[in-house]
């Protein structure tokens, strides 16, 4: 079943790419949090656990609205605090995980907001028949990436049901959904509040060396709330091949290639359209370079949903982190984002993210982790803005 989990997982980070936020913030968050989650593979009967984090973050931004000139700096303060509930038996589990915290801008208060992100998943492993059933709900205050330019409050809910039916003892077929809704809080941007819906179906072998090749066919449907002169619903399909499992013992890998059709309706009241065809790829990857350094990288090509004057785009996400374990008690990180969209119409736009930091183990389950952080985007036009942050926090579990 660990299988099955990392497709879902990789559904979220590449059919619903575009609506992943990247504020320095939420990343943080989402990355601490792990250091203190133990592993909860693979399936086995134990009673209702609950588990409580909390902790505070300090970041200083030297460019708060991320502007070409005339920068804000501001110190920020995020309170949060975590939740999470995790009960299995032999052939079922489930897992409910919400992270609520407050981002308290010390100069510029009005962009003082609370975010909040929940996470629930609940799964059957049966001998034949295994089913999941994943939702994940986000409210953002300060998403930031190529595919949101501007600092934006949104509500974004991805429900991912997946299916796996085993044939013959090596072949199974796999079904999965991602309908996704995104909804603005800002009147200016209401038109582009969508839900999108990907279905995707694969045949799977599994190989005598235990890894499985796919081959998978689906479809995508982005439904805008308002029909405007700049977007339009979008169809479309596609249809990819790969593999998955652990391609040597230091290295598993998860891939995906294959080719992606879109085309929008009409485009207001005039009768064009846009049509785009293009490569699709998504790739996981955790290499385990020696006992005390660790690497993984993500990438993912698709069409999602457009946050731009088009009906969809096109949307490159590349993530690479690396991990030392410097002692038993200290491990130096690094981590690297490239982003890239290329809407069906307007202005290309990138971003970029480096940093650098280190974990303290400092007292049992209380973990302290600094470093600096540089980011900078830009779009064809010419606009463009730097952005460095340095941070330190701590989180403790319970």
């Amino acid at each position: 079943m660990m299988k099955s989990c990392a497709v879902a997982v990789a559904i979220v980070l590449v059919a619903g790419a575009p609506a992943v936020a990247q504020d320095f913030g939420v990343e943080w968050l989402d990355r601490i949090l792990r250091e203190v989650e133990e592993e909860a593979y693979p399936l086995t009967a134990k009673p209702a656990q609950v588990k409580w984090s909390v902790g505070e973050l300090y970041y200083f931004d030297d460019n708060i609205f991320l502007e070409s000139d005339d920068e804000e700096s501001d110190s920020i303060f995020v309170t949060f605090g975590n939740a999470r509930i995790e009960y299995a038996e032999s052939q079922f589990d489930a897992v409910a995980d919400l992270t609520v915290n407050y981002n308290l801008y010390v100069d510029e208060d009005d962009a003082s907001d609370d975010e909040e992100r929940f996470f629930g998943r609940a799964r059957y492993v049966g001998p034949r028949l295994s089913i999941e059933l994943a939702e994940v709900l986000r409210k953002e205050s300060d998403p930031l990436d190529a595919t949101f330019a501007d600092r934006t409050e949104r509500l974004v809910s991805n429900t991912i049901p997946l299916a796996t039916f085993l044939l013959t003892r090596t072949l199974s077929i796999e079904a999965n959904v991602n309908y996704q809704v995104v909804r603005f809080d800002e009147d200016r941007f209401e038109h582009l509040d969508n839900d999108s819906l990907y279905f995707n179906v694969a045949g799977v072998y599994e190989t005598p060396r235990g890894l499985d090749l796919l081959v998978q066919v689906g479809f995508f449907d982005i439904d805008y709330d308002q029909d405007t002169a700049t977007s339009a619903d979008t169809d479309g399909f596609q249809v990819s091949g790969g593999l998955r499992g652990e391609v040597r013992p230091d290295l598993d890998l998860n891939l995906m290639l294959g080719w992606v059709d879109a085309e929008s309706d009409d485009i207001g009241t005039t009768s064009n359209n846009s049509e785009h065809s293009t490569s699709r790829v998504s790739l996981g990857a955790n290499y385990k370079a020696t006992e005390k350094f660790n690497l993984w990288g993500d990438y993912g090509r698709d069409i999602g949903f457009s946050s731009a004057s088009a009906p969809f785009q096109v949307a490159d996400r590349l993530i690479t982190r690396g991990e030392y374990e410097a002692s038993e008690r200290v491990k130096v990180t690094g981590r690297v984002q490239y982003d890239r969209v290329h809407p069906s119409t307007g202005d290309n736009r990138t971003y970029w993210s480096l940093g650098a930091g280190a974990l303290y183990d400092a007292y049992k389950n209380i973990v302290v982790d600094g470093g600096l952080t540089w980011r900078s985007g830009d779009l064809d036009s010419g606009d463009d803005y730097s952005n460095l942050i340095f941070h330190l926090g701590a989180v403790a579990s319970f």
